[in-house]
């Protein structure tokens, strides 16, 4: 699909970018395709750790440090649910 130039560029469109192309009750709708996100982009800063099991927290004398923000949880859950669908 060709736009014009001065418009592609206000929307930060370039040619090769992926589009979704919908009907609505003003017409034709065009925007740019939600982002796909690779495994390694999904699991950057992610490390790889033995999982304490839940009789071990006594003996290991663990506790909980910190709760993941409700949002950041959100986020995590979308890029997985990318992975899959």
């Amino acid at each position: 699909m060709r736009i014009p130039k001065a418009l592609a560029e206000e929307l930060l469109v370039e040619e090769g970018t992926a589009v979704e192309i919908s009907v609505s009750e003003q017409g034709l709708l065009v925007r740019p395709a939600g982002k796909r996100y690779e495994l390694a982009e999904l699991l950057e800063g992610v490390s790889r750790a033995d999982q304490i099991k839940s009789l071990d927290w006594r003996a290991r004398r663990a506790r909980k440090l910190w709760t993941l923000p409700e949002e950041s949880v959100q986020e995590l859950l979308a890029k997985v649910r990318v992975l899959v669908e």
